[in-house]
């Protein structure tokens, strides 16, 4: 009887968990999801990336693919990459960390997280290039 009592309570308190974490997954913030070029319109302070000693001599060149998480301030808080060589990555991930954005705005017109996608072709410079 006293097992049967357990089983009943634990099951009772393990609907309440799942209850309340459902009712908190709908409290997730999904950020907004700008195109690349909006992303890149808000963008107010946004240095190139700058060729390292390694990818020089390795003669690197390529497209590189990220996903930039931008908060309500408008400052880059995390990345994601979608594609790209890992040094020409680094390259541009330590760029964009530096990126300013005016706050992107939410339906209600209120400062809101997006998440910008931003391609950088990388090109070595003429005088290397040859």
């Amino acid at each position: 009887m006293q097992i049967m009592k357990n089983r009943m309570i634990a099951g009772v308190v393990l609907s309440m968990v799942i209850g309340v974490a459902a009712g908190r997954a709908s409290e997730v913030i999904v950020p907004l999801n700008p195109t690349e070029s909006e992303g890149l319109a808000a963008a107010i302070v946004h240095p190139v990336p700058v060729y390292t000693k390694t990818a020089l001599h390795r003669r690197l060149e390529g497209r590189v693919r990220i996903g930039v998480y931008v908060d309500q301030q408008g400052s880059v808080y995390d990345t994601v990459v979608a594609a790209g060589d890992d040094e020409l990555v680094r390259m541009a991930i330590s760029a964009v960390q530096a990126w300013k954005f005016r706050p992107f705005l939410n339906e209600k017109g209120e400062p809101a997280k997006a998440m910008v996608p931003v391609v950088f072709d990388f090109r070595l410079p003429a005088k290397i290039a040859k």
